[in-house]
């Protein structure tokens, strides 16, 4: 019974108190990383410069030798999500639209979970999520299913995807990633 109350105070602590990603802090990106299209044979690029008050994600898709996707991801098992309802993301993106990710497998073929990124024109905007919004996504192609909002604590890892189908440069600014 004690372990029940304990874990049911918890989760209501987890909810009342969010988890917030702030990228104007360089330690908050020690422990992401750029998977580029070239672990596949592409040739897109990406990298992220720590800018004054946020993080500057850069890159260029490109389609030759069957790329087309730059992604900047946290390590795995960095962040419990279990008990949260919402993502809120501050950023600014140019060069088109980006995905944030939910990955609840360590294969790259599996399925992971996805919502769009709007392209902002290059200004601050902040989008807030209900989990259960995120779409399944294998291999780039949607599935017509969604996330269980229940799953959180199977989520291994979050990141940023650009595979919006759009060749040619883009930048993405990150100020926050907020749980809630």
């Amino acid at each position: 019974m004690k372990l029940l109350i304990a874990s049911i105070l918890s989760l209501i602590l987890i909810s009342d108190n969010p988890l917030i990603i702030d990228f104007s802090k360089p330690s908050a990106s020690e422990n992401w990383k750029i998977i580029n299209d070239g672990v596949m044979g592409g040739l897109s690029t990406g990298k992220v410069i720590q800018e004054d008050g946020y993080l500057n994600y850069t890159g260029i898709i490109s389609f030759e030798n069957n790329g087309g996707f730059s992604s900047f991801r946290s390590k795995y098992n960095q962040y419990q999500l279990e008990g949260f309802k919402t993502v809120e993301i501050e950023y600014a993106l140019t060069g088109g639209d980006c995905s944030f990710t939910l990955e609840t497998a360590y294969q790259f073929f599996e399925p992971y979970y996805a919502i769009n990124l709007s392209e902002t024109d290059g200004e601050w905007t902040r989008a807030a999520f209900d989990f259960s919004l995120f779409k399944q996504t294998v291999l780039g192609k949607q599935t017509g299913s969604y996330f269980n909002p229940n799953n959180l604590d199977d989520v291994i890892r979050i990141g940023f995807l650009k595979n919006d189908k759009k060749e040619g440069k883009f930048q993405m600014k990150i100020r926050k990633i907020t749980f809630r």
